[in-house]
């Protein structure tokens, strides 16, 4: 008999879980998200500064696993992460992240390796996503 690991986005920690705003965009589980000026759930678009460690969840009471997202107007379920708590994020195309890599958010609710902007995390694993084609999962500790 076959054992199926499940995939989730909260790998340690259990995060502030809140369900208090809908998507004003597709987001999937793993984005880091942010609040818009009208109250709607975006993917992350700052890069610097105080930066809210809020990742996107999966549903898993409905049945959904991290590769079902969100569409504009459904309600997001986040979860706010601390210091040592770990998540799965997405990092784009382009990307070769090595263990141990600090991390900083891009402006499209990913993360990529720390150039200039606020470390949010390091990765504990290596993650080589430099020839894509599209966005990658990326196991990281936040800082």
């Amino acid at each position: 008999m076959s054992e199926t690991k499940r995939r989730v986005i909260s790998l340690r920690g259990p995060g502030q879980v809140n369900e208090d705003n809908k998507a004003a965009e597709a987001i999937k589980p793993g984005h880091l998200t942010n609040i818009d000026g009208s109250g709607n759930l975006i993917k992350n678009t700052t890069t610097s500064g105080d930066l809210s460690k809020s990742f996107a969840l999966e549903r898993d009471e409905f049945g959904s696993d991290i590769d079902v997202a969100y569409a504009v107007n459904d309600v997001v379920k986040i979860g706010a992460f601390a210091g040592g708590d770990r998540v799965l994020a997405l990092t784009p195309s382009g990307q070769n992240l090595a263990k141990g890599a600090r991390v900083e958010a891009d402006n499209a609710g990913r993360v990529v390796v720390y150039s200039s902007g606020s470390v949010i995390g390091r990765t504990i694993e290596a993650v080589n996503n430099s020839a894509g084609p599209g966005d990658a999962r990326v196991a990281l500790e936040i800082i």
